[in-house]
């Protein structure tokens, strides 16, 4: 199977998000995986189609009994880590979700907040966030459209961290005084993605008004010919950081 088909890890990962799915699934108009938060909360697959609502039982069948092997292994070349909880092991669909959250010793990832530093996996750190450091949603009323969102910060001169939940990023804004005496007080704004499975690429600008700060992140639009590119891209060079500094006096 492996020399058939070595990518057949596709198969059970969500296309726009990249965490494991189980069965039931739910598919887009070109056949993409999509997981149960990412087809029920957006609009569209990473690669711009639809999902749609058909059941797909001949391929939850297909996939339920298939073995497959640790993405994290095959990436490592079979090196590092606990060679007997990933290399040479074969899994069925559950019993790798069930890997990737828990067993698996190749997917350490540590949050990234202020005195947090909780070793966590890269596969369910999400959730750390949500449990531990009040995630926040921007309102409805701050959508600007589909692939856009405006996000109000207050001008403040004491540090600051926040991480707001957008699109598939969960995005992490720290603000920081530059220099604390008059005239020439200005403010750090530091936005980072710390969603390590978030494939997508993201634009932004800030502006500074009297009392607060406007950020606009974009979804940068991919066609269907460079949604592979993208997803490479992110891989390599990491989660989007932005830096901008703004006069407050």
């Amino acid at each position: 199977m492996d020399y058939i088909c070595p990518d057949i890890n596709h198969l059970v990962a969500c296309f726009t998000c990249g965490s494991q799915a189980l069965p039931p699934y739910r598919l887009c108009e070109s056949g993409h995986v999509g997981c149960r938060p990412c087809s029920a909360y957006l609009r569209t697959c990473l690669c711009t189609q639809r999902y749609v609502s058909n059941a797909h039982y001949v391929f939850d069948a297909l996939v339920s009994a298939l073995l497959l092997k640790c993405k994290y292994a095959a990436a490592f070349g079979g090196r590092g880590g606990d060679g007997e909880t990933c290399d040479g092991r074969w899994f069925d669909v559950q019993q790798l979700r069930d890997h990737y959250r828990d067993g698996c010793t190749r997917n350490a990832y540590t949050c990234p907040l202020t005195g947090c530093g909780r070793a966590d996996r890269i596969d369910t750190v999400v959730e750390h966030y949500e449990a531990e450091h009040d995630v926040r949603t921007p309102p409805p009323a701050e959508h600007s459209e589909h692939d856009e969102m405006v996000i109000r910060l207050p001008i403040t001169s004491e540090d600051k961290e926040e991480v707001y939940k957008i699109f598939n990023g969960y995005f992490m804004f720290s603000t920081s005084a530059e220099n604390g005496t008059e005239p020439d007080r200005s403010m750090k704004l530091t936005i980072r993605n710390i969603n390590p499975t978030d494939p997508l690429q993201y634009t932004c600008c800030a502006d500074a008004y009297e009392n607060e700060l406007l950020v606009r992140l974009t979804v940068t639009h991919t066609t269907s010919d460079e949604f592979e590119l993208v997803r490479w891209l992110s891989a390599t060079s990491g989660p989007a950081v932005f830096v901008f500094i703004f006069n407050t006096s």
